[in-house]
């Protein structure tokens, strides 16, 4: 289940039991769950609620009852996060669920209207939306890893495919040209691309750095990811071996420095980067 609207998971333990029931496939007893918190005034939270609650009645066929309820979400179609959800994959047949897209486009479209490639930078908010909830999907689905990950690989080939085309066409979509957003989701995509695209296309993200129209952080992750695959030593230690159990960076140049480094870039120091790899380091 994706959750969209992200909350602080010690603030509640009633969206816990919920998502427990969704979990082992008790959709109708997670249904009576949120909707039970759903009844309570003053309620935190409360789109999470209603989307979780959608999910239920998706992943238990009842289709009429999740369109109704995604539609009480003014915030849903503000993200493509949604589109792509395998949660509400029983909704794509609905005859509204193509109108709840379109409203994502008309939302991206009007607020976006500044950008000058406006279409390429729709288009890799799908294509990086989709990326991330096939990976969220391996996450949580581990009988099904091995379909998912055939799933995964092919989004990957395919998102790769478009990114080519559009450095080809605009060269290397930066903030000037996609938005701050558009540019993310770029080098989000390249970073989930095989070596040799992220090769080919180096150059061009770091020239745009050195325009400043792209985020050094960004190349800095790319770099070390083609550092870390060509078995060579990687520059900020972005790149992070969780193999043997505790968090490590794979091999940096001079590791005495390589805070210094990461500072420069504008990156936190490695000690607080490695917790994010390790709850029991927080």
């Amino acid at each position: 289940m994706c959750l969209i609207f992200k909350v602080n998971a010690q603030s509640y333990s009633s969206y816990s039991k919920g998502d427990s029931l969704m979990e082992i496939g008790k959709y109708e007893d997670a249904i009576k769950e949120y909707k039970t918190i759903l009844t309570q005034e003053n309620i935190r939270f409360k789109n999470t609620y209603y989307y979780n609650l959608a999910c239920a009645y998706s992943l238990s066929n009842q289709i009429d009852s999740a369109i109704s309820i995604l539609n009480t979400i003014s915030a849903l179609t503000q993200s493509a996060e949604f589109i792509f959800d395998s949660d509400l994959n029983n909704l794509h047949n609905h005859k509204n669920w193509d109108v709840l897209k379109k409203k994502y486009m008309e939302y991206f479209f009007e607020t976006n209207k500044n950008i000058k490639e406006l279409n390429i930078a729709y288009n890799l908010s799908l294509m990086k939306e989709e990326g991330q909830a096939i990976r969220s999907r391996w996450n949580k689905n581990i009988k099904e890893r091995e379909l998912v990950y055939t799933q995964w690989a092919f989004i990957d080939s395919a998102n790769t495919a478009k990114l080519v085309e559009i450095i080809e066409k605009i060269g290397w979509p930066d903030t000037s040209k996609v938005g701050r957003k558009g540019a993310y989701n770029a080098f989000l995509i390249l970073q989930h691309s095989s070596l040799s695209i992220q090769k080919k296309y180096l150059d061009s993200l770091k020239k745009s750095v050195a325009e400043n129209k792209a985020s050094p952080i960004h190349l800095a992750y790319i770099e070390d990811r083609i550092l870390q695959q060509d078995n060579m030593p990687q520059i900020y230690g972005t790149q992070i071996d969780i193999s043997c159990g505790n968090p490590e960076p794979f091999p940096v140049v001079d590791p005495k420095n390589l805070n210094n480094r990461r500072k420069s870039i504008g990156l936190e120091p490695i000690e607080e980067y490695l917790k994010s790899f390790s709850p029991q380091l927080k």
